[in-house]
């Protein structure tokens, strides 16, 4: 935790810019509504910053082990910001429901706020595995060849999941003021058990990612 803070501590004391890059990026995820996802989704691809695939890094007297728990690390401080912002999001949204200040497509959050709990669930599991994803040096190195290699077991716990959370997140973005896509099918409980089981679908899939996280050796980008 303590080298996390001085990551950031540092971060911001020489590159001041990030203070409003920072501060744009909380007021989207928490006043988006039900475009949040796209926000969550864009800062997990590149809020992950790793310095271990640098020569410097290498050269310190840590062992792959200890480098690739410290990136655990900080991807679940990193998956912890995201986590509060967006019950911080989802608190607003309650109040602005209930108050009625301005918010965007508050139709799902306001009728059915299971749907869009489970959803939100999805969400962060889906973020969590971007930020893993980010920084396994596995996937870097095995390329697109890894596509081809997935056993039918990977395609349908990592594939489904995806596929419905788009779905849902597309659908939940139309449905302004009645619902639209494939939330005008179906009762709230059977839309809720198709989010929870990819959600657990997707689960399953990092943990079965994280335990293959690993330090390859240095290997210069090509330019």
């Amino acid at each position: 935790m303590k080298d996390y803070f001085r990551r950031e501590r540092i971060s911001f004391k020489y590159t001041p810019i990030l203070w409003a890059v920072r501060l744009l990026f909380v007021s989207l995820v928490i006043f988006s509504g039900s475009a949040q996802w796209i926000i969550m989704l864009l800062g997990s691809a590149v809020s992950v910053g790793y310095v271990h695939s640098t020569e410097m890094e290498h050269m310190l007297p840590l062992s792959d082990k200890e480098i690739t728990a410290k990136n655990l690390r900080k991807i679940r401080f990193v998956w912890l910001r995201y986590l509060i912002l967006g019950v911080m999001s989802k608190v607003y949204v309650y109040l602005a429901v209930k108050n009625g200040w301005i918010v965007a497509n508050s139709l799902i959050a306001n009728e059915t706020p299971l749907i869009d709990i489970c959803f939100f669930i999805l969400l962060m599991v889906y973020a969590y595995e971007l930020m893993l994803d980010a920084g396994n040096d596995n996937k870097r190195l095995d390329g697109l060849g890894s596509i081809f290699k997935k056993k039918a077991i990977k395609y349908f716990i990592e594939t489904l999941p995806h596929i419905v959370f788009f779905i849902y997140a597309i659908s939940m973005m139309m449905s302004g003021s009645s619902r639209r896509g494939i939330l005008s099918k179906g009762s709230d409980r059977f839309h809720i058990y198709i989010l929870i089981t990819a959600a657990v679908l997707l689960t399953v899939d990092v943990i079965l990612e994280r335990r293959k996280s690993r330090l390859c050796d240095y290997y210069p980008y090509e330019v």
